[in-house]
């Protein structure tokens, strides 16, 4: 069975969890970025772009090419929350497959704060 975890992180905090993740399974990883970067002023990202695009629905382009799906049995797709719901990055990844049938999805957010805290 064929792993892919995709993260998204701002921070940095995601992307120690994937890593770590990462290194103990043998799964292949994927960064979703957004294409235009977010700043890195907490209150501009969070206050203005992150909240601008919730607020209209926005699905910003993805910087990076995103991998083949079609080789993965799993995807374990890693994220903060952010105005109560996933980053819209993660959205347009999810929504750039037509179809996801037969693929297993682990969802790591409630997980990634029992990791960082234990």
């Amino acid at each position: 069975m064929k792993t892919l975890v995709a993260y998204f992180s701002w921070s940095g905090n995601t992307e120690k969890i994937a890593k770590r993740i990462v290194a103990k399974t043998g799964a292949d990883m994927f960064r979703i970025e957004r294409k235009v970067p977010y700043s890195e002023d907490y209150n501009t990202c969070a206050y203005r772009e992150a909240k601008e695009e919730i607020e209209k629905k926005i699905r910003p382009e993805i910087k990076t090419p995103l991998p083949d799906v079609e080789k993965y049995d799993s995807l374990i797709l890693a994220f903060p929350i952010w105005w109560y719901t996933s980053p819209l990055p993660v959205w347009r990844f999810l929504e750039s497959y037509p179809d996801w049938k037969g693929k297993r999805f682990i969802f790591l957010r409630t997980l990634i704060q029992m990791i960082i805290t234990t």
